[in-house]
């Protein structure tokens, strides 16, 4: 089997805002994330947004594109069972860079679009 994740990272975003995009307000602190959707505010100014299973309203480019306007969001999707993983970062409503890696297919299949960082090549 394996595991479906998907996280959203919100720079400069406070969390309540950020859960109310997911229609979520913020209750009690916990350190379980078993509810389909869960919001952690990291201490370096991230609001960090976690859906399990990994999933987003379709089409997702248009909803990525909305709720990236004004913001920058770093998106991260795993699907453990098919060997699939994604990271992608938007901005003002634009994809800015994307990495994704399909394992079923082959284990050297990587594929990217975009402004990747440097630091990306010097790894």
């Amino acid at each position: 089997m394996g595991f479906s994740i998907s996280w959203l990272g919100f720079r400069g975003y406070g969390i309540k805002e950020a859960a109310a995009l997911f229609g979520r307000e913020i209750g009690d602190p916990s350190e379980i994330f078993e509810a389909p959707v869960n919001a952690y505010a990291s201490e370096k100014n991230w609001a960090i947004i976690i859906l399990d299973p990994c999933s987003f309203p379709n089409p997702p480019q248009q909803y990525l594109a909305a709720i990236s306007q004004e913001r920058e969001i770093v998106i991260a999707h795993v699907e453990e069972h098919v060997m699939f993983a994604r990271a992608e970062l938007w901005r003002d409503g634009r994809n800015i860079w994307k990495v994704w890696h399909s394992g079923d297919k082959t284990v050297r299949d990587l594929h990217v679009t975009g402004d990747l960082p440097a630091s990306f090549e010097a790894r």
